[in-house]
């Protein structure tokens, strides 16, 4: 196994760590790699470690970049960070596996989301080629310590990317605003009232001069760099759903 990184390169006697995924060095660095490994390789499988945290749809740009190694190359990608269980897309020839979950990685700040508890472990099966996965679906009971298996996961199934950017707001608006936290902007009852049914104009601007909404704001925002697009994404949805049943009441009373 080989690890990449932006500082060490991996040596003969020295692995690196994973690279950021900004840089067209790196890029071009793993592309090489890949081209390298497939030609004296029958499979390559790449362990991808990053991104959104706690959604159950991977992040558009995590995909875009996935679906870029398995375009240079890779035949199985299997990614970890969001803590919950995603989806996976199947080719004849290709896999790749958004998050497996959380396994036991049981800390206290997971508990209040959805999905924390649970994980998929992959069994695959190589042939010269062609490729066949098993996979296991496990729960951690929290109270008693023990961690015990289920018999699917509604979560771990092949995607639909047909909606993704809409999927992936929604989800993110699931996470931040409807989830009770002490990161949930629904602690506050100015900014619960805006993201209701029931929208109006009036509601954003008493929550835009409601000093609390700024701490709320800032505290999530920079609470984890890996939250940050999840909260700018469920923001968008918001706002849009604000709007948009702001032009439906309105086009309501012209009719």
């Amino acid at each position: 196994m080989t690890r990449f990184s932006a500082h060490i390169r991996p040596t003969k006697d020295q692995n690196g760590c994973s690279p950021s995924t900004s840089s067209r060095i790196q890029d071009s660095f793993i592309r090489s790699y890949i081209k390298k490994l497939k030609a004296s390789h029958d499979w390559v499988v790449i362990s991808y470690h990053g991104g959104e945290e706690y959604t159950f749809v991977p992040m558009p740009s995590r995909v875009s970049l996935l679906n870029k190694y398995k375009q240079w190359g890779a035949d199985i990608i299997i990614a970890h960070h969001p803590h919950v269980v995603q989806g996976y897309l199947l080719t004849n020839t290709n896999a790749i596996f958004y998050s497996l979950g959380n396994f036991i990685f049981d800390i206290p700040q997971h508990y209040s989301f959805d999905g924390t508890d649970e994980s998929v472990i992959i069994n695959i099966e190589f042939q010269k080629r062609s490729f066949r996965f098993v996979p296991l679906f496990t729960k951690m009971d929290r109270v008693r310590g023990n961690l015990y298996q289920l018999e699917f996961n509604s979560k771990f199934h092949d995607l639909n990317f047909a909606n993704l950017s809409k999927d992936w707001q929604k989800d993110c608006y699931r996470i931040v605003f409807n989830r009770p936290s002490t990161l949930n902007i629904d602690t506050n009852p100015t900014a619960a009232a805006i993201f209701s049914s029931s929208c109006s104009i009036s509601k954003i601007l008493k929550y835009a001069f409601y000093p609390r909404s700024y701490i709320t704001l800032f505290r999530i925002i920079f609470r984890s760099p890996n939250f940050r697009p999840v909260f700018i994404a469920a923001l968008i949805f918001a706002l849009r759903s604000t709007f948009s049943k702001i032009d439906s009441d309105f086009n309501l009373e012209n009719d």
